[in-house]
């Protein structure tokens, strides 16, 4: 080591500007990526609408009341009808006596993440104290489709 002359450690400018330009490139390529991963969404929020509803048949069952179960474009709610179901009256469910969603979730309202929309043949369903649905019934979530079958109430 020469006196007088100090080893100084960094980096140059040349390969910092070099690092720069290397993320910019990359990040013109990732970034419109990150916009395809709608369709995790839309696989991610169906599995959870399965769960949900799955968890509203158990709570009409266990509770031996109508959950219904209304369906728009953003979103999937729950609620309980609390009339007594063996007068054999069409369940009318306020959107006040809520069914909180499994995972503790107490609003009974499954919102759809952004970019996934949902649609469904019935606007509003009910799952009856035996478990069954009151219709057919098939919500789509982003390419994904859940399918509730009237007879047994099956979520597939």
């Amino acid at each position: 080591m020469e006196a007088g002359r100090c080893h100084q450690q960094g980096f140059t400018i040349v390969e910092l500007i070099t690092v720069m330009i290397l993320i910019g490139i990359l990040a013109a390529f990732a970034v419109p990526r990150l916009g395809e991963i709608t369709g995790f969404s839309g696989a991610g929020y169906a599995t959870d609408v399965r769960g949900a509803l799955a968890h509203a048949r158990r709570t009409a069952v266990a509770s031996r009341r109508h959950v219904c179960v209304t369906v728009a474009s953003d979103r999937v709610s729950l609620s309980m009808d609390t009339g007594d179901p063996d007068t054999g009256a069409h369940p009318s469910c306020n959107a006040a006596n809520v069914v909180g969603l499994p995972g503790g979730d107490s609003s009974g309202v499954l919102m759809a993440p952004n970019n996934v929309t949902v649609a469904s043949t019935q606007a509003a369903f009910s799952f009856t104290p035996k478990g069954e649905a009151s219709v057919d019934v098939t919500i789509s979530t982003g390419g994904e489709s859940v399918k509730v079958i009237a007879l047994t109430g099956a979520i597939e």
